[in-house]
């Protein structure tokens, strides 16, 4: 459960959206590729890093890198 204050990850996805990955993505640091013009059934529309808005109806509103490496551990 998200409670005001918390710090949280999440992804609110509409299931039943449909779309196309198209050929050019702003987003990514490469200008191809390998799933464009692949279908897609669902797809994310807001995204909530540590408790704030990152990203929402195709717009990265905060692209600060607030994530910490984890390294794991080998058996």
């Amino acid at each position: 459960m998200l409670r005001p204050g918390s710090d949280a990850d999440a992804v609110i996805v509409e299931p039943g959206a449909d779309w196309i990955i198209p050929e050019k993505n702003e987003h990514m640091a490469v200008d191809y590729s390998l799933f464009a013009g692949k279908p897609c059934l669902g797809r994310h529309r807001t995204v909530l890093l540590r408790g704030r808005v990152a990203y929402d109806q195709g717009r990265i509103l905060d692209d600060a890198r607030r994530g910490v490496f984890l390294p794991g551990c080998r058996p």
